[in-house]
């Protein structure tokens, strides 16, 4: 016997996972080098909105987030990529 739940829940899933797999698309498309200088985007989970920065490390295996950015102060952060804007 199978729950009603059951369905949404595999819905939800297959939804999530889609949608993930569709980010990772865009990230590969234009993905950001060590020595790019970057601004980074207003967003609630990132430090220091706004200022700008250059790449220092770039590790995909991160869990935490992929960029490491070093900004004029010395401080260093790690962002995801949808967090970055480049500054031309």
């Amino acid at each position: 016997m199978q729950w009603k739940s059951q369905g949404r829940t595999a819905y939800m899933m297959q939804s999530l996972l889609s949608r993930g797999t569709d980010e990772m698309k865009i990230s590969r498309d234009a993905p950001y080098n060590v020595g790019d200088y970057v601004r980074v985007r207003r967003t609630i989970r990132a430090p220091l909105q706004g200022q700008s920065g250059r790449i220092v490390e770039v590790c995909m295996r991160d869990e935490r987030a992929p960029y490491l950015i070093q900004f004029s102060n010395g401080l260093q952060f790690r962002y995801l990529f949808e967090e970055l804007q480049r500054i031309p």
